[in-house]
């Protein structure tokens, strides 16, 4: 059976297969990549008094991390193995300010409307991080005026975004038609933003976005970072492809591995009030 990423069927079956959402293997990211850029500015923006929403907070390590510097966090994700890790962990560490909810917010869901699972003005931060675009809609609903939303998008703002590296023209087929296609607008998650937070009333305060390599340091990470996310049945062995990644290492790799290009963006917007 085929799973198409990214969907619930497919982080439901990913939650068997690894213990949490992140990305497997080896690789060294250069600093100022956006994800650590993203958790500084959730930080600054914490405060004692401050209720927290976090849409799809996986196994919760952001969530967790958060509750001691607010007054509470509601964190949710459509997957029930997370949410079991994750209330778990809170357990473990005798965190008692954070509630996790089963929730899944799409509009199909929910009476053919985005529903978070908050109540009316009583959020002061939303916080996204790689999460649906959709939880945008319902943000005016729950969020207090003033309060503000942050979010990390894991590509689609960066004016390079959605480009092929030079070297995977020597990928065997059987792994570049796991390769996303190029995009025609590499803007196309800003749009797509941007145009949910104006159908929800709502105007972008900032965008930043960040492009910096990535060094795989051999053929088989090359292989685990290719083939993550699909299934094992999708994917050729790794003896089959292993000449063609040994040969991209051998024409591309300089002394810090394989360059691929790690790009993420953030953006914020402030309630009204």
């Amino acid at each position: 059976m085929k799973l198409t990423p990214h969907t619930e069927e497919w982080y439901a079956w990913l939650s068997k297969q690894q213990k949490g959402y992140f990305y497997p293997g080896c690789r060294v990211v250069a600093p100022w990549h956006g994800e650590d850029n993203f958790r500084t500015l959730v930080f600054e923006h914490l405060q004692p008094e401050m209720d927290v929403l976090e849409v799809a907070c996986a196994q919760g390590n952001l969530a967790l991390a958060m509750a001691p510097h607010v007054r509470s966090v509601l964190a949710y994700d459509v997957t029930p193995d997370y949410i079991d890790m994750t209330c778990k962990a809170a357990e473990e560490r005798g965190i008692t300010n954070v509630k996790f909810l089963v929730h899944n917010s799409r509009a199909q869901f929910n009476d053919g409307r985005t529903r978070l699972p908050a109540e009316d003005h009583s959020v002061d931060l939303w916080v996204n991080s790689k999460g649906p675009f959709h939880s945008i809609l319902d943000a005016p609903r729950v969020c207090r005026p003033g309060a503000v939303m942050l979010m990390l998008v894991p590509s689609g703002g960066v004016p390079s975004g959605g480009r092929s590296a030079p070297w995977s023209e020597l990928l065997p087929e059987t792994l570049r038609s796991l390769l996303p296609p190029d995009q025609d607008n590499p803007n196309w998650a800003y749009k797509a933003i941007v145009g949910n937070l104006n159908e929800a009333g709502l105007r972008l305060h900032s965008w930043w976005d960040f492009d910096v390599p990535e060094y795989l340091p051999n053929p088989r990470e090359l292989y685990i970072g290719l083939t993550w996310p699909f299934m094992e049945d999708e994917v050729p062995p790794y003896q089959e492809v292993e000449p063609a990644l040994e040969r991209i290492f051998k024409e591309f790799a300089g002394p810090q591995g394989l360059e691929n290009r790690w790009r993420r963006s953030i953006w914020k917007a402030v309630i009204p009030g």
